[in-house]
């Protein structure tokens, strides 16, 4: 799965300006630039106006931003993160020690 900000990309790629989008979304070119920069967090408003416009789902975006605001966390506090097992993997099934 692509990352919101991937999707929200790809949407500015597609109607040619952050200016475009912003318009569509009722926010300042500059907030959406903000946004797209990670200086700016996803607040729960912006995230429903994306889903509302563009279809983007607001609680991905909205996992999207508490993740960045874990690392973001993590990083000021020296705090290494461990990296999270992949949800779609299966895991291996032991033998059947009957075979």
């Amino acid at each position: 799965m692509s990352n919101p900000l991937t999707q929200l990309q790809a949407i500015i790629d597609r109607a040619g300006s952050q200016r475009a989008v912003a318009k569509l979304l009722g926010i300042s070119e500059s907030h959406l630039s903000q946004v797209m920069l990670r200086r700016t967090g996803i607040s729960a408003g912006f995230a429903h106006k994306a889903e509302a416009v563009f279809g983007i789902k607001a609680k991905s975006l909205m996992r999207f931003q508490a993740d960045e605001d874990y690392r973001k966390y993590c990083e000021r506090h020296g705090i290494e993160i461990s990296p999270e097992p992949d949800r779609n993997r299966r895991s291996p099934q032991p033998k059947d020690p009957s075979a």
